[in-house]
């Protein structure tokens, strides 16, 4: 991904010229070849819907949802609140989009900037779906991985993970509007969210196939971790690997295991180091196999 300057215009108020960044260009492809979804989603994401599927009450809270017509209240607050991504508006991010929804194989979706400090991303409306990025996001990264982000958000698309991850922010959003039990509804939600971590990993195995750059899909998980604008240069990439290792050594006993359990009962994703875990064996076993089978291996 390279960016391409060039274009300038000259300030209203004081006459200089500016330049700014429109467009990106991607190596030039003759076709896209086509993506099935089950050559690499991951087997516990898998395990994790069949089991939300499963769970009473979960289709009386979607259909509550699209009876409450989420969708379009999610449309009306986004134009009312953010800063909708065209050719003319953030171009180079529109490109972004249009690359990796054209890898995946996917009808390019809308995007929004939200104004938030804290950096996220995340993907709803599920008959035209959104992405939304914070403007955190955007300052934190710089272009490969946003490139990244908008690859694991589509990623989610093509998965057709939206019609869950908008129940979530709806059950999150409005907890008591269904008209059920409280216990029921924890129920539903707790295993949404469990589904939820899972549904990430399958993500992230996206953003691999997309961009094709692991380092920088790591490097993004380490700034959600702990990466600061002002540091990003100092943090070592072995380093942060090794987390993992000192962290999987320390759950291993049953009392540290409930611990990590409880931790993550209500979180949306798993810890940044785990998913950077996952990454680096997938992403090691996709280049070996594309050693073997050049151009067979997803």
């Amino acid at each position: 991904m390279k960016l391409a300057h060039g274009v300038r215009y000259k300030c209203s108020k004081c006459d200089s010229v500016i330049h700014y960044k429109k467009n990106i260009s991607f190596p030039s492809r003759d076709s896209y070849a086509p993506i099935e979804v089950q050559s690499f989603v991951h087997p516990l994401d898998r395990a994790a819907l069949a089991a939300l599927k499963k769970v009473p009450g979960l289709s009386h809270a979607i259909k509550f949802m699209m009876k409450f017509s989420y969708e379009k209240y999610v449309r009306v607050s986004e134009l009312a609140d953010d800063v909708r991504v065209t050719q003319r508006t953030y171009g180079y991010i529109h490109d972004m989009v249009q690359e990796a929804s054209k890898v995946m194989g996917i009808p390019a979706p809308s995007v929004y900037i939200n104004q938030h400090p804290v950096p996220n991303g995340y993907t709803t409306c599920v008959e035209q779906p959104v992405i939304v990025l914070t403007s955190g996001l955007v300052e934190m990264c710089d272009d490969d991985e946003l490139y990244v982000a908008i690859s694991h958000e589509v990623g989610h698309i093509k998965c057709e993970h939206v019609l869950y991850h908008m129940l979530a922010h709806f059950l999150g959003n409005f907890p008591d509007l269904l008209g059920i039990t409280k216990l029921i509804t924890a129920g539903v939600n707790l295993t949404l969210l469990e589904w939820y971590r899972k549904s990430e990993l399958s993500a992230d195995r996206a953003a691999i196939i997309i961009t094709n750059n692991k380092p920088k899909v790591i490097s993004l998980l380490m700034k959600l971790a702990g990466g600061t604008g002002k540091l990003a240069g100092m943090v070592d990439y072995a380093d942060f690997i090794s987390q993992y290792k000192e962290w999987e050594e320390l759950i291993k006993g049953v009392s540290a295991r409930m611990i990590y359990r409880f931790s993550t009962l209500f979180r949306s994703h798993p810890f940044p180091i785990v998913r950077a875990h996952e990454i680096e064996i997938w992403a090691d076993m996709k280049d070996q196999c594309e050693q073997v089978h050049p151009g067979e291996c997803v």
